[in-house]
């Protein structure tokens, strides 16, 4: 994961096995059948390029801490995947009030645990932007 935190080209991270891609098309396809709700959010840290210009030890260090802070703030159901300047996560089971919730549960670790400013931006993909997202025509 260290090369995806690096930044690969698109090509190559696309290449390699993503389990979060697998469990959101499964999460569409429940939410389709069974009416099963599911939230993606992506998390993209503005000053990622910054600080790993500056420094690429405090860019790993930074987000290594942001990851473990996300994982913490959300349930076990719940999955997060890494991306060169960020995250994806997969809410299942909750309604978009419910996922609003969440995020500001992330929002409010991330700036409990990492000591550097990473700038998290932290939003709702709608539906459209998740189906672009999984068949590969923008890089989240």
């Amino acid at each position: 994961m260290q090369s995806l935190r690096a930044g690969l080209s698109r090509s190559t991270s696309k290449a390699l096995h993503d389990p979060l891609r697998v469990l959101v098309e499964h999460a569409c396809q429940e939410k389709e059948e069974f009416g099963k709700n599911f939230q993606l959010v992506e998390v993209r840290f503005g000053t990622a390029a910054d600080i790993r210009r500056r420094s690429p030890r405090v860019w790993e260090q930074s987000y290594g801490l942001a990851l473990e802070a996300v994982r913490s703030a959300v349930r076990r159901i719940d999955k997060v995947g890494e991306r060169p300047d960020g995250l994806m996560v997969l809410l299942q089971g909750l309604n978009a009030a419910e996922a609003q919730k969440a995020i500001t549960g992330m929002r409010m670790r991330i700036a409990e645990v990492v000591a550097e400013n990473v700038d998290p931006e932290l939003a709702l993909l709608d539906e459209a932007a998740i189906q672009e997202w999984l068949h590969g025509k923008i890089a989240v």
